[in-house]
């Protein structure tokens, strides 16, 4: 019988916990809209840039900034994701996504952490 696929939080906290393992200091930050009320005034406040990677932080040692979407396997970034971490990239930040600890070492191998 095959072992039940790990929650992505369960994922994320992993991942979070490994990237701090190896000289990264990194938060999760959050996106997403809610509809507030004050004084009877209805408005939307929007937290982040939508895309927005679920962890970022920088290495320690180099100040180099990162940026990690993380998914529940088989699972993959959203088009918008996958341009905001494409952009990331190409301004130099160290910008992917995993649905595993292996899958983050992998990458961040690829960088040369």
């Amino acid at each position: 019988m095959k072992p039940p696929v790990p929650a992505e939080r369960h994922v994320l906290k992993a991942t979070m916990d490994f990237l701090a393992l190896r000289g990264f200091r990194v938060w999760r930050q959050n996106v997403g809209m809610m509809i507030l009320e004050h004084k009877g005034i209805r408005r939307a406040v929007r937290a982040g840039i939508k895309g927005q990677a679920d962890i970022t932080g920088y290495h320690k040692g180099t100040g180099r900034r990162l940026e990690v979407e993380v998914k529940r396997e088989g699972k993959e970034p959203s088009q918008v994701q996958a341009q905001w971490l494409q952009q990331c990239a190409e301004e130099g930040v160290i910008a992917f996504w995993c649905d595993s600890v292996p899958g983050c070492d992998a990458e961040l191998r690829r960088y040369g952490y």
